[in-house]
């Protein structure tokens, strides 16, 4: 609805990888000043910090809109962020009323939860997608969630980090939305934000707030009128590292395995 015939490739990507023990020291989350409220408009912006404005939104447009990428623009970033895994623990932040999570589970991701702050927009499509079971839709605010530690492999921003930038107190809602995005995440999950948030502002953020192993983006030209491009992020966190007594333990069930198959091998010859 409204989108392009064809999905929307990135123009460059890079990816970054880090070792635990690398920089230790990163910059403080940005201020306000530094990561601007635009969504790429060279004109004058609505009030998108207010919920009000969405609520408002929301009843008076009726039909699905797409904020910035499409799913097929982000599919492949998706795939690689749940390691291709159907089954994943799927967390969509700001879902508005995003088609993306209806899409991914026609495509096989049925464990997705969609959080927003506007009622209005989550019973609209809780009803939208009622036949589709194993998707939630819950009103929730995204700095303060209703929900478990480690309790998703996958959490997808597309466009929330940008309302927030919007807000009068936009550095502190950073920290407080990102703070819960590292809370409810499982170590080694991954973290999708698709956004007008530049490179030099993203990374330090993200490196200051999670445990980063590696870092990937991804920049696509601006949208039909807007003035700057949007970038596409993949931040994989950091797995646990196995104990010594986990790796031990690995050590004898590979040996004990090798000792089965000597003795199936001897009696079978």
């Amino acid at each position: 609805e409204g989108q392009p015939d064809d999905p929307r490739t990135p123009t460059r990507c890079t990816t970054v990888r880090w070792d635990a023990e690398a920089g230790a020291s990163t910059p403080e989350v940005p201020s306000p000043g530094s990561v601007s409220c635009g969504f790429g408009s060279t004109g004058s912006v609505p009030d998108y910090g207010s919920g009000a404005y969405w609520a408002e939104r929301y009843l008076s447009n009726v039909e699905p809109f797409e904020w910035l990428e499409d799913y097929r623009s982000v599919r492949e970033f998706i795939a690689e962020a749940t390691r291709g895994n159907l089954t994943a623990a799927i967390l969509h932040v700001g879902t508005g009323s995003s088609l993306l999570p209806e899409q991914m589970y026609d495509e096989g991701y049925e464990r997705i939860v969609n959080i927003d702050t506007c009622s209005v927009v989550i019973e609209r499509m809780a009803l939208r997608n009622q036949h589709r079971p194993g998707m939630e839709w819950l009103v929730m605010d995204a700095t303060s969630m209703n929900l478990g530690s480690g309790g998703f492999d996958v959490v997808i921003d597309k466009g929330a980090l940008d309302t927030f930038a919007c807000a009068p107190n936009s550095a502190a809602l950073f920290s407080a939305y990102l703070g819960e995005v590292a809370r409810v995440l499982r170590p080694g999950g991954a973290f999708v934000v698709v956004g007008f948030l530049a490179p030099n502002d993203a990374a330090p953020m993200f490196r200051r707030l999670f445990d980063v192993a590696e870092f990937k983006s991804c920049m696509f030209r601006p949208m039909e009128g807007g003035a700057v491009p949007t970038f596409t992020y993949v931040i994989r966190t950091r797995a646990p590292r196995p104990t010594e007594c986990q790796r031990g333990v690995e050590g004898l069930d590979g040996r004990s395995a090798r000792r089965r198959a000597g003795r199936d091998g001897e009696l079978g010859g």
